[in-house]
């Protein structure tokens, strides 16, 4: 008799029932859900090495010029197939990706500044499918203020965290549309 079946099959069913059924059910899916966060995850480099694995990528630096601060979004992500660039955009080391097939569901965000928003690109047509802003924003701008997401894809669904420095949300985005399923922002409290 095969052990795993059943297991796999139990493990199957819990994670359907952690995904709401209905669109109309995603906001009170969201406010049952615990804050989480992995700060690993909040990074280019993570994922490059998840979700670029089967690609060459270069991220290239400018030269350090003076004594001046570079300014956000100066290294440049190039991705290959084959030897030849498909596809490069602007990052930061904060700026985080997933991929689902050919497309990929990129951050777009200040790490000193608020908010955020996510665009979608198709590596095979080479065309941006969707850009939208994040419903979940603090409304501050400063130098000391901090900055880091991470996003994830969950069937259908693309579940993006931030954790700014006066605000913690999670919120769920339709992959097909960008439009934005639930929202839910947390009480500040450092864990």
């Amino acid at each position: 008799m095969n052990c795993k079946a059943p297991i796999f099959f139990g493990m199957l069913l819990f994670s359907c029932a952690c995904v709401p059924a209905q669109a109309n059910d995603w906001q009170k899916f969201a406010e049952k859900q615990p804050w989480e966060w992995d700060g690993e995850k909040a990074a280019l480099m993570y994922s490059v090495y998840q979700h670029l694995g089967d690609h060459q990528v270069e991220v290239i630096s400018p030269k350090w010029v003076g004594e001046d601060p570079q300014p956000y979004n100066n290294l440049t992500v190039r991705i290959f197939a084959e030897r030849k660039e498909i596809y490069s955009f602007k990052a930061h080391r904060g700026t985080v990706f997933s991929r689902v097939g050919s497309v990929l569901y990129i951050t777009d965000y200040c790490p000193i500044g608020s908010g955020c928003s996510v665009f979608a690109y198709d590596l095979e047509t080479k065309k941006e499918l969707w850009r939208s802003r994040l419903q979940s924003i603090s409304h501050w701008s400063h130098s000391v203020y901090r900055n880091a997401v991470t996003i994830e894809n969950r069937g259908d669904v693309l579940v993006v965290r931030g954790k700014e420095e006066l605000l913690k949300y999670v919120e769920y985005v339709d992959m097909k549309t960008g439009k934005t399923l639930a929202q839910k922002e947390y009480p500040w409290q450092e864990k």
